[in-house]
């Protein structure tokens, strides 16, 4: 036994029996990446084979709730991680395992053929135009779980909270009227959008790939939001820049509207979402231990400040992602330059 499957099982003392139980003596576990997460995910094989993924999960956190009620939806089944064990009480979950290549890992080892990027993009447009198009029974806490403007408020105060220390020159702009009434404008404007079901969280580390087949991945945080949230996280997604063209934008929502998605105003949730995201930057780099997330923060300024150029309307936070742009561009070392690792 090594010391990873010995530290496994001293975290949940009660796995190896019941892992024996299912797929016999023969199997093991192979730590994986945690990403941003506080969670601990390990790769089950067994058979020659990987069959599951464990993931070790404090019991107490209410997002566990919001993943067990994605799994009583039978449509979602073969999109997300479907449960195969429940041990709350016990600190994790045993999960349908969806793949290991993530749309990130694959984009890039692509980043010379749009022809085979365009075929990850249709499929996944695909995938998301069942996610959206899904209906919530009334009687699931996530047709509760309406992503509004307290939430989008709050995405804009988490943007300021992590990215005015890294950048003190956006400090007088963050405390101006100016950054209050922009974002106050375009919470409502995002907030009135049609709603369907949402990722919250639609970026390529969370889509993986099972025999060329997408999965959606880290699903805890769904619920019901705008249209548009989703597709703008993945169309503007730091980790893809500047692999992301108009092009391949503009290919990816004919699909999607081919396969019966929805889209409704991409720019401002766009400009919603990239701002959620530096902040998500910032407090991993500063107060996680997770340095290596700082080197996506330019790229979100870029791309902010390119949606701000054509929304015309928010010359405040133009002005903050100008600033943000340019000197997180100087800050960048060449050990946070491992874009597409």
């Amino acid at each position: 036994m090594n010391s990873r499957s010995t530290h496994l099982y001293l975290l949940c003392p009660q796995v190896k029996k019941i892992i024996e139980k299912r797929y016999g003596h023969e199997f093991s576990f192979i730590p994986m990446t945690d990403a941003g997460s506080s969670r601990m995910f390990y790769r089950l094989s067994a058979f020659g084979e990987s069959v599951a993924v464990l993931i070790v999960w404090d019991g107490s956190d209410g997002d566990w709730d919001y993943f067990l009620a994605l799994n009583k939806i039978g449509a979602l089944h073969d999109l997300i991680p479907s449960i195969i064990e429940n041990r709350r009480k016990e600190n994790w979950i045993l999960v349908r395992d969806c793949g290991e290549p993530t749309l990130k890992t694959l984009f890039f080892k692509d980043k010379d053929d749009i022809e085979k990027q365009k075929l990850l993009l249709e499929k996944i447009a695909e995938k998301l135009a069942v996610w959206q198009n899904t209906q919530i029974p009334k009687n699931n806490i996530i047709s509760k779980r309406i992503f509004g403007v307290r939430d989008l408020l709050w995405e804009t105060d988490y943007f300021r909270e992590h990215i005015s220390p890294l950048f003190p020159d956006t400090k007088e702009l963050f405390l101006s009227s100016g950054f209050d009434e922009e974002r106050n404008e375009l919470a409502n404007k995002v907030d009135c959008l049609p709603k369907c079901l949402m990722h919250r969280d639609f970026q390529s580390e969370n889509i993986t790939f099972s025999q060329e087949i997408p999965s959606f991945v880290d699903v805890q945080g769904a619920r019901i939001g705008p249209t548009g949230y989703d597709v703008a996280s993945l169309l503007y997604d730091p980790y893809l820049y500047p692999l992301m063209s108009e092009d391949l934008r503009f290919h990816f929502i004919e699909k999607l509207l081919y396969y019966g998605g929805n889209l409704d105003s991409l720019f401002p949730c766009a400009l919603q979402r990239l701002m959620q995201a530096m902040g998500a930057y910032g407090n991993l780099s500063q107060n996680k231990n997770k340095p290596r997330y700082l080197q996506y923060i330019n790229p979100a300024a870029i791309q902010a400040l390119e949606v701000a150029v054509i929304i015309d309307r928010y010359p405040t936070l133009s002005k903050i992602f100008d600033i943000v742009a340019r000197q997180s561009l100087s800050q960048n070392t060449e050990s946070f330059s491992v874009r597409g690792r």
